[in-house]
């Protein structure tokens, strides 16, 4: 009725304010818009992952196809590497050649190794070094590390193997003008060639089922290590567990040499491999990190091997 007093009942739902219905219609809007808001996020980082990954520079070196978001000389740049536990045989030689050449840091440039299409696959804060088989995989991570460090290597970089096993021996020299990381290189593909006498040693060449003097003998890849001055080759002493030469102060023209491995003191960062003749080039930083890749490339096995992971 008109002119009729409000009620205590009556004030006191006006100081109650909102009813709890329209509070609860307030949060389940907001709980709505957060949910919507989750979705149209996870839509988007969905649909960004399915986008095929674009890359600007793409070109083949040393026979291997080399797809990179960045051009290929900034990987030079990328020296801290975060590298990944892998436990194909491949992927861990890899990861042993990279590891010498670069610095690890669980932050840095990620380099993962994968079974796929033979291929390296640079982005801007990882790369992916890819082949269908062992032989592919190392063969990328070989080519890989080249860019990595800057160097040209060659398309018939593994022949060298080839030549040793055929020929039964190796011609090593270094350029007495070498040092450092170089001479310690030197030492590395060293091991690799001792390495590999020692794997191909034991060969029953006329299939009577025991290993005689002189199948030793035949079987014996020969190593002659040399200091290199000039185009002059001195002959040096090496003892292995399978040979002995003393030295004999016999001095031979490098050129003539063959097969050989040369490490060679020179403006430009360069692996070149002629025939049965390889030239590590390059200043003693290069030539060391050259030397790591050419261990591998003659014998992957030495460093699982050494660490027991084979």
């Amino acid at each position: 009725m008109a002119g009729e007093e409000p009620t205590d009942e009556t004030e006191e739902k006006k100081k109650e304010g909102p009813s709890e219905a329209t509070e609860e219609k307030k949060t389940s809007k907001a709980v709505i818009s957060v949910i919507f808001l989750l979705v149209a996020m996870a839509a988007v980082s969905i649909y960004s992952t399915m986008q095929p990954v674009g890359y600007k520079y793409t070109s083949t070196v040393a026979g291997v196809s080399v797809h990179s978001q960045i051009p290929l000389e900034e990987l030079q740049y990328r020296e801290n590497v975060a590298l990944y536990n892998n436990s194909d045989p491949a992927a861990v030689t890899c990861n042993f050649e990279l590891s010498a050449i670069s610095i690890q840091d669980r932050l840095g440039y990620k380099i993962l190794i994968e079974q796929g299409e033979q291929g390296i696959y640079i982005q801007t804060d990882k790369a992916y070094i890819r082949g269908m088989n062992y032989e592919e995989t190392l063969q990328t991570c070989n080519i890989f590390s080249c860019l990595r460090e800057g160097i040209e290597c060659p398309s018939n970089l593994w022949s060298i193997r080839d030549s040793i096993l055929k020929e039964k021996k190796i011609n090593i020299a270094i350029d007495n003008e070498l040092r450092g990381s170089a001479v310690q290189g030197y030492g590395d593909i060293m091991g690799a060639l001792g390495y590999i006498q020692a794997e191909n040693q034991m060969e029953d060449i006329d299939g009577n089922g025991r290993i005689e003097n002189w199948e030793l003998e035949e079987s014996l890849i020969k190593i002659f290590p040399y200091i290199m001055e000039g185009d002059e080759c001195k002959l040096q002493p090496i003892t292995t567990g399978l040979q002995k030469l003393n030295a004999t102060n016999e001095t031979y023209n490098c050129r003539t040499l063959s097969p050989a491995i040369i490490l060679q003191k020179a403006d430009e960062n360069k692996i070149d491999v002629n025939g049965d003749r390889m030239t590590i080039m390059g200043d003693d930083e290069h030539v060391g990190s050259a030397a790591i890749i050419v261990r591998d490339v003659i014998s992957p096995e030495l460093i699982r091997s050494l660490y027991g992971l084979d």
